[in-house]
């Protein structure tokens, strides 16, 4: 085998050595990122309102609870009135899944 021949052999092998690991390097990142994801972008659902979701009432309830898919710690909780005017609600209690 002359040096030129042997030098192209360990070239395209080199090649696709780096092809191979650039490929594995890719499948680990995805599979990483799979991972992570369900961790990042959990959140809690809102699974049920009292009153209930699109009641119409005669006028606003005395009280309303939010149930959540798990517990929830609000930091700010603000009612938008119809007008769309903001009321900071700054008297809440947290009952497990709840928000009353």
């Amino acid at each position: 085998m002359s040096t030129t021949s042997f030098l192209q052999t360990a070239s395209m092998t080199g090649q696709r050595a780096g092809r191979f690991a650039a490929g594995l390097l890719a499948v680990i990142v995805f599979l990483a990122s799979l991972a992570v994801s369900d961790q990042a972008f959990a959140h809690a659902a809102l699974i049920k309102t009292d009153p209930a979701d699109g009641a119409v009432l005669a006028q606003g309830p005395a009280q309303f609870s939010l149930t959540f898919s798990e517990p929830v710690s609000p930091l700010v909780l603000t009612l938008v009135k119809p007008d769309g005017k903001p009321v900071p609600l700054t008297s809440f209690r947290l009952s497990d899944q709840t928000v009353e």
